[in-house]
């Protein structure tokens, strides 16, 4: 994730003749295209997905790029990340009612920080059964979380996921 990979500017053949997509040599530039394309995703306030080994930096490279281009500190950046494993439900993901008001006759959602928070995370996103990602994955495409009729706008922001392909 580290490693630049792409060159703008590079010299192509082309029917025997070497031409550079700039017409010079000396403005060739080299990018990490993993970088690239994380910060034009926080920028365009897209989705964007990294497979990977575990270790190679999928779950850190959207952390810094959080930290760096919007200025939020890490603890806010990993309260509005869903850690992904085979229990996780509704209520750990999009909200859940007051209990105290619930007692009293109110039902009053609260709501959760990956809801309320414009940059979002989901790590090991593999992990997270269909029939519970089907809920994330709405949430996402519609920026709406709904949770037992009650429906909130979601902040328009990026949103990152990582899967290991690893895993069984």
């Amino acid at each position: 994730f580290s490693t630049p990979d792409i060159a703008v500017g590079e010299l192509l053949p082309i029917d025997g003749l070497t031409i550079s997509r700039t017409c010079y040599k000396e403005y060739q530039q080299t990018f990490n295209s993993v970088l690239l394309g994380t910060l034009l995703n926080a920028l365009l306030s897209g989705s964007m997905i990294y497979f990977g080994p575990p270790g190679t930096g999928k779950t850190t490279t959207p952390e810094i790029v959080g930290q760096v281009l919007f200025g939020l500190g890490l603890q806010t950046i990993q309260e509005a990340t869903i850690y992904g494993h085979p229990q996780l439900s509704q209520e750990n993901m999009i909200g859940s009612f007051d209990i105290p008001k619930l007692m009293r006759g109110v039902k009053e959602v609260l709501w959760n920080t990956w809801v309320l928070n414009f940059f979002r995370m989901i790590d090991e996103v593999n992990r997270i059964p269909p029939e519970t990602s089907a809920i994330l994955m709405q949430a996402i495409d519609r920026r709406q979380a709904d949770y037992a009729g009650n429906t909130l706008d979601m902040p328009t922001g990026p949103v990152f996921a990582t899967a290991n392909f690893l895993d069984p």
